[in-house]
């Protein structure tokens, strides 16, 4: 299934841009973590607190105006709507001052879970991770102290 989500950012990119390119594979996952553990499941043996197995994140390529970093999530965890998520996360220049923040991407549903009565609901539980993925991407970049490693590891 296609996935996608974006955020503009009322900021301009280079700021950004710089941020976003240090070392993403340090923060970029634990973004990914806890939009999932946000999701509450329905499904049996989930319940808050699901969470994928592994987040691989790709280095980050860079061309004028946008970044982009590849991102790959494998869960075996009950309650994650995907067994399998490949997007990218890039981040582009709109304006001046602005800026836009996309996930796009694919995911599989589990093995266990292809029935299609509950597809829909599986499709708008990985949309809402999607969300809560650009959104905590979008505030870490966004926030107070940004700038270097120092700010992107925050309060915890």
């Amino acid at each position: 299934m296609f996935i996608y989500y974006f955020a503009h950012i009322p900021q301009p990119f280079a700021p950004l841009g710089d941020v976003f390119g240090n070392h993403p594979d340090l923060w970029v996952s634990r973004c990914v973590f806890e939009a999932c553990q946000d999701a509450e499941s329905p499904e049996p043996g989930g319940g808050l607190g699901a969470y994928p197995t592994t987040v691989s994140v790709g280095p980050v390529s860079r061309r004028e105006g946008s970044s982009t970093v590849s991102i790959r999530v494998e869960s075996g965890v009950a309650g994650v709507p995907f067994a399998h998520l490949e997007a990218d996360l890039e981040i582009g220049e709109v304006g001046p001052s602005q800026t836009q923040l996309t996930l796009r991407g694919s995911y599989r549903a589990p093995r266990s879970s292809l029935d299609p009565p509950s597809g829909g609901v599986r499709h708008r539980r990985a949309e809402a991770i999607a969300k809560g993925i650009v959104e905590r991407i979008a505030s870490r970049l966004t926030s107070p102290g940004a700038v270097g490693l120092a700010g992107l590891h925050g309060p915890r």
